[in-house]
């Protein structure tokens, strides 16, 4: 028999294409034939932000991509990993930059609440770090890199405190508001300058 082709927008979500195909049994008796179902053709990766977008939303999805960044190296950052810690305190950095961009927004407490958290944050990891790159500079066996080793042992033991407890909690309650209330929110009530009037 023959078929009806039917086109999934799917570029970024493909579980549309998962779930158009369950519900394509709701079509049987209503069409004449099944469907066949298949993903777009696409022209090419999207952008994450286009000139046109919303400069609130395209800060709000650049700081969401950066928080995200950051949270995928906890866990290597919790486990002393010294690339883990690196990238972290780079998506900090990052996120913290972008919260500057997102001044004009004038969110106040929200944004303050996320700088406040993000320091916290990035005040921890910052000596195990350090410490990292100074050992890798010094003899292995030196005095001097024996006694840098104990205090990468109590630097890494913070940062184990910090992302396995409060700091880490409070920067995801704040980075949650922001991303998803206050500047969701903001963008609703506000006109604003397209991102690339930003």
């Amino acid at each position: 028999p023959r078929r009806i082709r039917v086109d999934v927008d799917a570029p970024h979500w493909p579980r549309n294409l998962l779930v158009a195909e369950r519900k394509a049994n709701l079509w049987d008796d209503t069409l004449p034939k099944p469907l066949a179902l298949r993903a777009a053709p696409r022209p090419g990766p999207l952008p994450l932000v286009d000139r046109r977008l919303d400069g609130r939303e395209a800060l709000r999805r650049l700081l969401s991509l950066e928080y995200r960044a950051f949270m995928a190296e906890v866990d290597g950052a919790v486990g002393g990993q010294p690339d883990a810690i690196h990238d972290a305190r780079v998506a900090l950095r990052r996120c913290a930059i972008l919260l500057r961009a997102l001044d004009p927004v004038r969110l106040g407490a929200p944004a303050q609440a996320v700088r406040t958290a993000l320091r916290g944050v990035a005040a921890a990891l910052a000596p195990a770090r350090d410490l990292e790159v100074a050992l890798t500079l010094l003899p292995p066996r030196s005095p001097a890199a024996r006694a840098l080793q104990r205090q990468r042992t109590t630097a890494q033991r913070l940062v184990r405190q910090t992302l396995a407890g409060p700091p880490l909690d409070a920067l995801r309650a704040a980075m949650g508001r922001l991303l998803r209330i206050e500047l969701t929110r903001a963008r609703l009530n506000r006109p604003a300058p397209t991102a690339g009037e930003l």
